[in-house]
């Protein structure tokens, strides 16, 4: 039992903060962040901070407010379907060339993204 529910709050809080607010789950697949004991483990060790990143959907330069939060392994497949795409980190300096790279970044996005909204879409279906 909680005997200080105000201090576990605090020491979570405190932890969220030490991991560097990791506090979500992966868009994809809802794996959550993984929320380590200590800090200093998770750095003697080699273990990510956090199991969550952030993914810039059409790359940072190009729009640093787009971004879901993904585990390691979707934002890892996330990447690779950027470059098989030819999307380059680097911004385009004619903006119809930008929204161009913009949209195949955003259609490689969504088309990772659509098969788990089907999995929810069916989830709800099945509660009813």
């Amino acid at each position: 039992m909680d005997t200080n529910s105000n201090r576990t709050a605090l020491r979570e809080a405190t932890r969220i903060k030490e991991l560097g607010g990791c506090n979500g789950c992966c868009l994809i697949c809802g794996e959550p962040a993984l929320h380590l004991l200590s800090v200093d483990f998770a750095v003697e060790h080699g273990i990510p901070r956090c199991l969550i990143e952030i993914h810039h959907v059409v790359c940072r330069r190009r729009d640093p407010e787009l971004h879901a939060p993904l585990c390691l392994t979707h934002h890892w497949m996330a990447t690779v379907g950027l470059l098989r795409e030819g999307v380059s980190t680097q911004a385009e300096r004619k903006r119809d060339e930008r929204v161009v790279t913009c949209l195949v970044a955003l259609a490689n996005f969504l088309e990772m993204l659509a098969p788990a909204i089907r999995k929810w879409a069916t989830w709800l279906k099945e509660k009813k």
